[in-house]
């Protein structure tokens, strides 16, 4: 069973990607914020197999969350979430090849992006 961290400052959209991940198989661990995240992740950052990061959030956004995560971990598969279109988040993400699942989102969809991330061969998630 694979270990995510998910990552949202929306507790309702947070509890909801818990639940989608638990029944599709998957154990998780949550924060609130980026710099909590950090904390939960280096305190578990040999379980945790992919990190599900909201990209817009108060303080650390998930970008930067991201690549501190890879900093520490450079296997960590990443998958990031928004609401906000793509024109404004693709920028923002500029070279880095992350997935971005964009919200509102199905539970089939979220669990496809999981299972597409965590098939991938490399770190490099595209």
């Amino acid at each position: 069973m694979a270990m995510m961290l998910v990552v949202d400052d929306e507790p309702s959209i947070l509890k909801l990607c818990q639940m989608i991940l638990r029944r599709g198989g998957h154990e998780t661990l949550a924060a609130t914020s980026g710099e909590e995240a950090l904390r939960v992740f280096n305190k578990h950052r040999y379980s945790v197999e992919l990190a599900l990061l909201d990209v817009m959030m108060p303080g650390m956004n998930g970008i930067e969350l991201a690549g501190r995560i890879r900093l520490v971990r450079p296997g960590t598969k990443i998958v990031l979430m928004s609401g906000y279109s793509p024109r404004e988040i693709l920028p923002l993400i500029g070279a880095h090849s992350y997935r971005v699942i964009w919200k509102p989102f199905q539970a089939e969809s979220l669990l496809q992006m999981i299972e597409n991330a965590s098939d991938d061969a490399t770190a490099a998630n595209v």
